[in-house]
Order: C-alpha cells, then structure tokens, then sequence
C-alpha cells in the first residue's frame, strides 16, 4: 500500500469524469461514422469507404484513449502500486502526445489540445509524490 498522493487523487477524478464524457462522445462519433459512410456511398462518392474508414480509425483511437485514461483514472485513485502508476502516467503522457499530433496533421490544433497534455503530464508528476 502507498502512501496517496493529493495531487494523483484529484487529477485521477478529473480523467474519470473527463474519460466517461469522452467515451459516451466516441460511441456516438462511432455511430455517426458508420451514418456518414453510408450516405456517402448511397450518394456515388467514391472515396466514401476511404473518409469512412479514416473516420471510424480516428474515432476508434479516442475510444481506446478513452477507455485507458479511465482504467489510469481508477487505478489512481486506488493508489496501491507506485511503479504502475508511473508506467501508466508514462503511456499516458506517450498517447497524449500522439492525439496531439493528429490533431495538428488534421488541422484543427486549438489550445484544448495542449490541455489534454496537462492531466497526463500531471497524473504523472501525483504518482511520483506517492511513498511506499
């Protein structure tokens, strides 16, 4: 058993609030996906299956980005195994960064993709101050 970190505490709630929010947005994205390819395809657009298919990939990541920031966000607020939670604060920081450069080859960098940065960089920094 550690000793819990505030900081880790905090930011762990905020990726679960935030992870749950993002997964509900990913099942809905997923679904308007698969709408558009069809209407694309019933409408004689050839690359429909090409615009589904790289929407449907980017929208599966968010997912799977999703699903991990809530297991890190649980696995944070349990505070039980120090070394994990910093492996973990590591592929976090590791996935942020990846969004972060889709976002940028996309085109739609904004300032809210540096914040998707700042929990993961500071969820590793709360599992740092935990003590075994």
């Amino acid at each position: 058993m550690t000793k819990r970190s505030t900081l880790l505490k905090v930011v762990s709630i905020i990726m679960i609030i935030f992870s749950a929010i993002a997964l509900i947005i990913g099942i809905v994205g997923a679904l308007g996906a698969s709408m558009l390819g069809t209407a694309l395809s019933e409408v004689g657009v050839e690359t429909a299956a090409a615009v589904s298919g790289a929407l449907t990939g980017i929208v599966v990541f968010g997912i799977v980005l999703a699903v991990i920031e809530l297991v890190c966000g649980i696995l944070g607020v349990a505070s039980k195994n120090k070394k994990l939670l910093t492996i973990l604060g590591c592929v976090l920081i590791i996935l942020a960064v990846v969004s972060l450069i889709m976002n940028i080859v996309a085109g739609s960098f904004s300032a809210m993709s540096l914040v998707s940065l700042i929990l993961p960089i500071l969820y590793f920094l709360g599992a740092r101050q935990c003590v075994e």
